[in-house]
């Protein structure tokens, strides 16, 4: 019998689909996360636009229900995008519909649900897009054995390409399982393509990671080290060696 977590997953990958041909590739993925993230982070926000999900506007209430999200949390600032004007009313309003029924857990267990639901998400947009999709996901797989290599038990723990953020989700996860106190540590990443850096702070906010927003700032590591100068306890990475025209700095 499938597990309760992995046909939830199933069915909202499924759905997800119903996007697929009225959007450009490259908006596809950030529109479904988009609103995977708002149904968790705001109640009074996503209990609206489910109950409009067949106004022939949704696609402006959800754009507006993105800035007042931004606005009442300075953390997210910038991060969300204002990707929906324009988008299918019907095919929009369905995702929503199917997203508003899907049951993420009671609260207390919902961040962990809907963490592993953006994750499985970001995995099969990354399979989806093929090599392109290693630009912003690094399979679990790696960043587990990354994280177990090294260790990390507290302090700074810097990834100069973080992609949607899986070695601090990761390192998080591993504190947690050895008794650690996930408190204790600090991330500090960078991350060059402005939209994989939204992906990147909506997933740390999912698992409840960089509440300051302060951690994972945009700019090319290469060209533009924001970090010059602050010793790291830890520093883990999988770099873009895909990309041809950069030397590495290590």
């Amino acid at each position: 019998m499938t597990p309760p977590a992995k046909e939830l997953k199933d069915t909202l990958w499924k759905a997800a689909n119903k996007l697929r041909g009225a959007l450009p590739a490259g908006q596809y993925k950030d529109v479904v996360l988009g609103l995977v993230f708002l149904r968790h982070v705001s109640d009074t926000h996503w209990k609206s636009l489910a109950d409009n999900a067949k106004s022939p506007d949704i696609d402006e209430l959800v754009d507006a229900a993105m800035v007042e999200v931004m606005s009442a949390n300075p953390a997210l600032a910038d991060t969300l995008s204002l990707l929906y004007r324009g988008v299918d009313q019907r095919r929009l309003g369905e995702l929503i519909s199917l997203l508003d029924g899907a049951r993420f857990g009671d609260r207390g267990g919902a961040r962990d649900l809907l963490g592993e639901t953006y994750e499985y998400f970001l995995g099969s947009f990354a399979r989806a897009e093929g090599k392109r999709g290693g630009e912003f996901f690094t399979p679990p797989s790696v960043v587990r054995v990354i994280v177990e290599v090294l260790e990390p038990s507290g302090g700074r723990v810097y990834d100069p390409c973080c992609g949607s953020g899986g070695m601090f989700v990761q390192t998080e996860n591993f504190i947690a399982e050895h008794d650690g106190d996930p408190a204790s540590v600090s991330i500090y990443g960078q991350e060059s393509v402005e939209q994989t850096w939204r992906m990147a702070k909506m997933n740390l906010a999912v698992h409840g990671i960089d509440n300051t927003g302060l951690g994972v700032r945009c700019a090319d590591t290469f060209v533009d080290d924001l970090h010059a100068g602050v010793l790291m306890d830890y520093v883990m990475a999988n770099p873009p060696f895909n990309i041809k025209d950069r030397k590495s700095v290590v």
